[in-house]
């Protein structure tokens, strides 16, 4: 009892201090801002894609051709994929630019607002943001030295627990606060391309349904804890901010996938098997592996993260204690 009374006191002193820190305040902010950006760029494909499908629809009209007959005809699509480029051939392009029209009015509704949002953050500004806030965790009190004070009131692997649970904590309420203001930003929004749209005229479509939400939803929180975990044990094994942000910044932005076991590989991999990529991002083709080892491959190296860090730590609590 005593024993957890202490991890909760550390926990509850680290939570104070990112709230006070203000850290959390300025990653919700930046995830909101990066939400926004996405969501407005919506309404822009919204318009823009109406706009060409109205563009077409006039050209073969006043080429004399019978559109309305186009509209209710079938597309055939011939299909190429060029590395990591998919390019579409069709030999009916009114029906086409009216069906993309039509699931571009979709984007910003219900739930494909949530999902929209994650495609975009998941894979590029996630993995940064969550990353950076796990070094941060670790490295500020190597910076201002109050590792040693710290250890005064509890013991080293009470206080990285503390700490971890904390990590979690906000990992995962700053996921879940962003998706319900990028939701509600999103309702707006679609409110805007209604105005703007005739969406009525696109009643006849089927409508976008998302049976993977949950699944998308577990995923990207996933995707978050882990990336923290990253960042935690890089924090530990580095003791300061800079080099490992700088290392993880150029492997991530800099270096091309390095194979079909590099993690980036094995997120995508997962990844098109939940998510469409019918909004503004379109992750990347990844190179073949079977989904149930990319599966279990992340889940083992989470799992690794966090035996390496409570043994490192065990190594450093001899000297600290």
């Amino acid at each position: 009892m005593i024993s957890t009374n202490k991890i909760f006191n550390c926990y509850k002193d680290e939570l104070k201090y990112q709230i006070y820190s203000k850290t959390l305040l300025l990653i919700f902010i930046i995830t909101i801002g990066l939400s926004t950006l996405n969501l407005f760029g919506l309404v822009s494909k919204a318009e823009g894609t109406y706009d060409v499908y109205v563009k077409t629809y006039n050209e073969f009209k006043d080429a004399g051709i019978d559109v309305e007959a186009m509209l209710k005809s079938p597309i055939n699509r011939d299909i190429k994929q060029n590395g990591s480029d998919r390019l579409t051939k069709v030999d009916n392009p009114v029906r086409f630019q009216f069906e993309e029209a039509g699931a571009a009015s979709q984007l910003l509704k219900g739930t494909n607002i949530i999902t929209n949002t994650l495609e975009w953050l998941d894979f590029v500004f996630f993995p940064i943001i969550f990353t950076l806030l796990g070094i941060h965790f670790v490295s500020y009190d190597y910076k201002y030295k109050t590792y040693k004070l710290k250890v005064i009131k509890a013991k080293w692997n009470k206080l990285f627990a503390g700490k971890l649970f904390a990590l979690f904590t906000c990992t995962f309420f700053i996921f879940i606060f962003t998706l319900i203001a990028s939701y509600m930003i999103g309702l707006y929004f679609h409110s805007q391309v209604v105005n703007r749209i005739p969406i009525e005229q696109f009643s006849s479509l089927p409508q976008i349904e998302n049976n993977k939400f949950i699944i998308q939803l577990v995923f990207s929180l996933f995707i978050c804890i882990f990336f923290s975990l990253i960042g935690f044990l890089m924090g530990i094994l580095f003791k300061s901010f800079i080099l490992p942000t700088i290392i993880f910044l150029v492997f991530n932005l800099l270096l091309p996938v390095l194979g079909k076991y590099d993690i980036r590989n094995m997120i995508a991999i997962i990844s098109h098997e939940i998510f469409e990529f019918k909004g503004r991002f379109i992750l990347f083709m990844p190179a073949y592996i079977p989904l149930y080892q990319s599966i279990m491959l992340l889940v083992s190296i989470t799992c690794f993260m966090i035996a390496t860090s409570f043994f490192y730590l065990y190594k450093q609590g001899i000297y600290y204690n």
